[in-house]
């Protein structure tokens, strides 16, 4: 054939094959789908190959065709087809050129983002969860209640099953294809949940479709304009629903990438700019010679030269790879740039962000210092983005990261440091904003916990419970109003906070109150707060809170020596995901959510009044990890996240039933009973004959005796015997 060979039934494929059809040029287009192939346009000089090609097909496959130019437009996700695409054409020496598509969300024809937010100007973005694989979706998905819309395609669709109620909750978007289609089945979704249809879509549409599905999430890839990610994410905003943003994944180019014909990277208008150039010198086809064997090699060094002009054009007449040698490693800086006012950069700062060739930093960052866009700069703070420009702009040798604060306190750098092997990095600290405020109040840092809110949840009731002093960054305009809110719910009014706004600036602004106090006020998003907690909970050594200290009533309570030993056999860890089924006064739930700081117990009770006492536990003790779910097990477990472990204290003559659902949502789950009734102990045994993966149940007897006063003698008073039974887990 000697032509062009287009791989990718995307929508730059199409477009790229539309071109070839116009210009006259014979191209092969190749794409993975009989519905892909019907697609592209049809012509005379226009070829197309239908069917998935591994790495040794498309070997066999480019030797045979002997392409004069290989364009992978393939998708910006289909990472492994990119890879074996770039060593099949290494090994047959076809001219490799990908088109890479540009970012998702523009404004005037540049992608824009906030605090690690996109948006656009004049508008207030969605709630948007970033993750980088659909399985992180997938887990998302499981700690969020309601329906959700899923924009990301029927390949990966079967990775969202295991989400509890998946095919209840789940509603899909795919291609109106055999395949697709059989997919969706596979997976459990009726027809009312599925939308089978071909894009691109307006914004209007994807509204539409959120509210039939009464979706409160949208998961989407970042699939750039072409993909209609901007129209996806003003849906979510117009429709009020959170955004899972499945990051692009950093394209390997393959070994030897940067040296070869491999590691160049074209636009979508500079791959139609090339077509151009190769249709001007080739002859009208007239079946007797293609277009594109005609393309003259002056032809592919304009397209070459191009490139170059736009990756590095002070080098363009040397090798490559003798150029990197000569030069040494590049220079990579990670500069803190202080709290905001320039005069509290650093000298060491201040001379890198002089002597650099080019500095990238989040808007805000760069602006604390008035020299950064005198210089080539960036504004970007990802850093699988940031790696990508360093790749593609070599002729910056010595180039300075700007972070906010200093690079070791809840900073970007540690992540960024992991993907810089090849340069050499240079850590350079700077005065973090915590530390500015506390300096300011006269408090001593050793005697402060520190925490981060921004871009992320974190308890900090459980903090301010357990510290007298906690320091944190904020995220938003509201989260000291949400705090104060949750201070108060948990009758923690005499906390002292302290915000401070804008530090630093001639704007600064430090103020101190109680919850009640600031629970009205507005303050800047970014502001730092400190709790000072006056009458913490200390923490004990050992589990064992007495028996006496919880609001009982007249329900049902495990007592200390039993809880104790229950909560010994459960083995929680500080993460725990704890079923707390039959919570009764919540004596267990609450003492297993003063040990798992770090997790969410959930406490299920059907009676009213117990679910009251819960209540008053849960603020006495000030147990903001405790989440009361009233009504009867395993009827309301099943939106619930999948446990690690779980205590069975009361089952209302469900035990099978309960333990059936918990091994659905969770077949490793950690498993202890307490059994007082010959049926309950009964019930075990089945259990253990029936699933042997269990193997032998531990089986503990308690009969815990209390002494009590009787005249001028004291007596042993004995309790009902309890048997605690432990099983399964890791």
């Amino acid at each position: 054939m000697s032509g062009i060979v287009i791989f990718g039934g995307t929508t730059e494929g199409r477009e790229l094959a539309k071109a070839c059809l116009e210009l006259g040029l014979e191209a092969f287009v190749c794409v993975a789908t009989e519905y892909g192939a019907g697609l592209l346009p049809a012509g005379r000089t226009l070829h197309v190959k239908t069917g998935r090609m591994d790495q040794g097909e498309m070997i066999r496959f480019l030797s045979e065709e002997k392409p004069s130019l290989c364009l992978d437009a393939t998708h910006p996700y289909a990472v492994d087809v990119t890879r074996s695409l770039t060593k099949a054409c290494e090994q047959t020496g076809a001219p490799y050129r990908r088109v890479v598509r540009k970012p998702g969300l523009e404004t005037n024809g540049a992608a824009l983002w906030r605090e690690g937010q996109p948006f656009w100007e004049g508008q207030e973005g969605p709630c948007t969860v970033f993750v980088e694989s659909v399985e992180e979706a997938a887990n998302f998905l499981k700690t969020v209640q309601g329906n959700f819309f899923l924009a990301t395609g029927s390949k990966e669709l079967e990775k969202y099953t295991s989400i509890p109620s998946f095919t209840q909750r789940a509603f899909v978007r795919v291609l109106p294809s055999v395949e697709a289609l059989e997919k969706c089945d596979k997976c459990g979704l009726s027809g009312s949940h599925i939308f089978a249809m071909q894009g691109p879509f307006e914004e209007a549409l994807n509204v539409g479709i959120l509210k039939q599905a009464k979706a409160s999430w949208m998961v989407t890839k970042e699939s750039g304009k072409a993909g209609g990610f901007q129209e996806k994410w003003e849906a979510a905003v117009h429709a009020g629903v959170g955004l899972v943003v499945v990051t692009r994944p950093q394209e390997d180019m393959g070994d030897g990438a940067e040296t070869t014909a491999c590691g160049l990277r074209l636009s979508l208008a500079q791959a139609l700019e090339l077509l151009r150039t190769l249709g001007g010198e080739a002859r009208p086809a007239d079946g007797t010679e293609s277009a594109g064997a005609m393309a003259s090699s002056d032809a592919m060094e304009s397209a070459d030269a191009m490139e170059s002009a736009d990756a590095m054009e002070s080098a363009a007449s040397h090798d490559k790879e003798g150029c990197r040698e000569s030069l040494g490693k590049r220079q990579v800086f990670l500069v803190g740039m202080g709290p905001g006012d320039e005069r509290l950069l650093t000298g060491q700062a201040k001379a890198c962000l002089e002597q650099c060739d080019c500095i990238i930093g989040a808007k805000r960052v760069l602006d604390i210092w008035k020299g950064a866009r005198t210089k080539p700069f960036l504004e970007e703070y990802r850093p699988k983005a940031i790696l990508s420009f360093l790749q593609e702009h070599e002729e910056y040798r010595s180039i300075v990261i700007a972070y906010s604060g200093d690079i070791g306190l809840y900073s970007g750098a540690e992540a960024m440091r992991s993907l810089l092997a090849g340069f050499e990095v240079h850590p350079v600290p700077g005065l973090s904003s915590p530390l500015y405020l506390l300096d300011r109040l006269g408090l001593a840092w050793e005697d402060v916990k520190f925490s981060s809110i921004h871009g992320k949840e974190r308890d900090l009731v459980l903090l301010i419970r357990a510290y007298p002093n906690v320091c944190v960054l904020l995220g938003g305009s509201k989260d000291v109003r949400k705090l104060c809110q949750e201070l108060l719910e948990y009758g923690m009014e005499d906390v002292v906070l302290t915000v401070g706004e804008r530090l630093s600036y001639p704007e600064e602004h430090i103020l101190t109150g109680s919850p009640k106090d600031l629970l009205e006020m507005e303050f800047d998003p970014l502001s730092i707060v400190l709790a000072q907690n006056p009458s913490r909970l200390h923490k004990k050594a050992v589990m064992g809170v007495e028996d006496a200290c919880f609001v009982r009533g007249g329900v049902p309570m495990t007592k200390l020596e039993v809880r104790l030993v229950s909560l010994s056999k459960l083995n929680l860890d500080t993460d725990s995901i704890l079923y707390d089924i039959g919570a009764g006064t919540g004596s267990v739930s609450v003492e297993a959510a003063l040990c798992c700081g770090e997790g969410t117990v959930y406490a299920i009770e059907k009676n009213p009044e117990a679910v009251r006492l819960l209540r008053e536990n849960r603020k006495r003790f000030q147990a903001s990890n405790l989440r009361i779910v009233e009504g009867e097990a395993p009827d309301c477990l099943e939106d619930l996240p999948a446990p690690t472990h779980v205590f069975i204290g009361g089952s209302g003559g469900r035990f099978p039933q309960i333990l059936e659902k918990v091994r659905e949502k969770n077949p490793k789950a950690r498993i202890v009973v307490n059994a007082a009734s010959l049926e309950t102990l009964s019930c075990l045994e089945q259990a253990g004959r029936r699933y042997a993966e269990y193997g032998d149940m531990d089986l503990v007897q308690v009969i815990a005796s209390r002494g009590r006063k009787l005249g001028g003698y004291h007596m042993l008073q004995g309790g009902n015997p309890v048997y605690v039974a432990s099983f399964g887990g890791e």
